[in-house]
């Protein structure tokens, strides 16, 4: 498992004192908000800090240590901000999306595998699994009615509706 996941993008600054706009990654804006530090790279080498965060518009508009003007803060346009795992406790049944990556998709009836988990996406309403096979790709919504349980050991375990599967088109 990784230790530094992706918690949010830079899209842009904002004013002269070096605030930035960021779209989070996280399941909340407020979440995003909650941390004290991120960091600039994956090995989490390049470490900073949080002096104040707020949200509008659905967006994080973050002032960071050393950033103070809008120049310097043009220069992290498009930069990734990652957190320690360990910065974010999980409730119980709750997984980052970077561990479930990766894990076979699975009937839990009958154990039919579909695939293999290859995105997670959101459009409003909920997340959005993107299952791929050699053949094919589903669109599986991550509700509880549908995603029955996450075993990061052995896959993600669902119960489709029909029609989700059984007559699901190839999608080009």
């Amino acid at each position: 498992m990784k230790t530094f996941l992706e918690a949010g993008k830079i899209i842009n600054k904002r004013g002269l004192s070096g605030e930035l706009k960021v779209d989070s990654y996280c399941d909340t804006p407020q979440a995003f908000c909650s941390f004290s530090r991120f960091f600039l790279d994956s090995r989490g080498e390049k470490e900073i800090k949080v002096l104040s965060a707020k949200v509008y518009n659905g967006y994080v508009y973050l002032k960071l240590e050393g950033i103070d003007n809008a120049g310097e803060a043009d220069k992290y346009r498009n930069r990734i901000l990652y957190i320690n795992r360990n910065d974010m406790q999980l409730d119980e049944d709750r997984y980052f999306i970077d561990d479930i990556i990766g894990l076979d998709v699975i009937n839990i009836d009958d154990g039919t595998v579909y695939g293999k988990l290859t995105e997670v996406f959101n459009r409003g309403a909920s997340d959005i699994y993107t299952v791929k096979n050699k053949d094919k790709e589903y669109l599986i919504p991550a509700v509880s009615e549908i995603v029955i349980k996450i075993d990061i050991d052995k896959g993600i375990f669902i119960r489709p509706i029909p029609g989700l599967i059984d007559n699901a088109e190839e999608i080009r």
